[in-house]
């Protein structure tokens, strides 16, 4: 690359850093509080249920994406995520930013990135000179875990979550919620709702 406009972005990164704008990725720790997610499907791959999930702001006026996201069954890793920023991202110098991340797994354990795109409309704001469709593609073959010469072991995914009151509960199973449950069905998940109690989850 004899031009590059910054690095290729990390969307494990709790947020990504365009020109003079920092936006919170879906994958951010705090992914909830800025985005809304849906499930659309599922699918299967190498036995394993995929969800698929599309995504939007639950903020208006702040810059944040909207895309999809596919997780895999067992490890509830992101395999694959879309991003488009349309024109709620806009910079200095770029606008119409869109990003693809694939993810592969690695010894059995470890989901990594390993092809990554980028897409933006580059704008230098010079008289006759036109927009620039800029795109960056990288390729991450292989990775090596856990070297004798490198200091710290990676050996363990960390999953990091959040309980929320029973208020907080029932509203999210409220909004989501597309059809009232039926009688039967309260009896159920009042059943559910008890035996987690008493196992003291």
């Amino acid at each position: 690359n004899v031009f590059t406009v910054g690095k290729l972005p990390n969307l494990l990164e709790e947020s990504i850093k365009f020109d003079e704008l920092s936006v919170v990725t879906p994958l951010s720790k705090k992914a909830l509080d800025y985005y809304q997610f849906e499930m659309i499907d599922t699918t299967y791959f190498n036995n394993l249920m995929i969800f698929n999930m599309v995504f939007q702001p639950r903020i208006q006026g702040i810059p944040l994406f909207s895309g999809k996201m596919s997780i895999i069954d067992k490890d509830f890793a992101v395999i694959y995520c879309e991003l488009n920023g349309e024109e709620r991202i806009t910079t200095q110098l770029r606008n119409n930013i869109r990003i693809t991340q694939k993810f592969r797994q690695y010894e059995s354990q470890f989901w990594f990135p390993t092809e990554m795109t980028m897409k933006s409309n580059i704008d230098l704001d010079i008289p006759g000179f036109p927009i620039l469709f800029w795109t960056q593609h990288g390729l991450i073959s292989n990775y090596r875990i856990n070297l004798e010469n490198f200091k710290h072991d990676f050996d363990m995914n960390i999953l990091s979550y959040q309980l929320l009151s029973k208020i907080d509960r029932e509203k999210l199973w409220k909004n989501v919620q597309s059809i009232p449950l039926n009688e039967e069905e309260e009896k159920a998940l009042q059943h559910i709702d008890s035996v987690i109690t008493n196992m003291g989850f």
